[in-house]
């Protein structure tokens, strides 16, 4: 993923969701709408949730 260092986030996030397995898809789907704004922001709640 090193060469969207410089994508848009739009990109980085739907790049981000093909990475994703059944767990990490629920929890994705079950995110209110509009609820991410960057893929920074995306990130963060997903090491949140999914961090040991």
């Amino acid at each position: 993923m090193m060469y969207l260092t410089n994508a848009s986030n739009a990109i980085r996030c739907k790049a981000f969701l093909t990475t994703l397995t059944k767990t990490a898809i629920k929890w994705f789907n079950s995110l209110p709408p509009r609820s991410i704004i960057s893929f920074d922001d995306l990130a963060k709640k997903f090491l949140a949730r999914f961090s040991i």
